[in-house]
């Protein structure tokens, strides 16, 4: 991935100098202790920013772990989700199925024999037979 498509900045290491006031440094002659005074100050201020990205990386690892859980939750979520759509469709084509098989067995089987019935005896009759055997 290249450094366009990301969000994340670049890393720039300052250039640290010492900090030490000069009135601090004239009673100090010799070279040696002067420099490893002015190398303390360099190696603080390097501690003090090293400290300071860590707790900024370390902020933005928590950051991206919550992201990862939330994803990982909606991930999961999703996933149920579809199991049970996919139940539904099972069951509702199973339904349809059997709606089938009876509206075929109506139509071929009991609709002409009500039909015939019905054409033989006449509407009317068979109402007043199922009314005497009604108490």
């Amino acid at each position: 991935m290249s450094d366009k498509h990301t969000s994340i900045p670049q890393l720039n290491i300052p250039d640290f100098k010492p900090a030490i006031p000069e009135y601090m440094l004239k009673g100090i002659k010799d070279d040696t202790s002067r420099y490893i005074i002015e190398q303390i100050s360099v190696m603080s201020q390097q501690s003090s920013w090293q400290t300071h990205k860590i707790m900024n990386i370390h902020d933005y690892t928590r950051s991206i772990n919550g992201k990862v859980i939330e994803l990982e939750q909606f991930r999961n979520d999703l996933i149920s989700q579809l199991k049970t759509e996919e139940e539904i469709t099972k069951r509702e084509s199973r339904f349809n199925r059997h709606y089938k098989v009876a509206i075929f067995v109506f139509l071929s089987l009991i609709y002409p024999l009500y039909l015939t019935v019905v054409s033989s005896t006449g509407l009317a009759d068979i109402f007043t037979k199922i009314l005497r055997i009604m108490p």
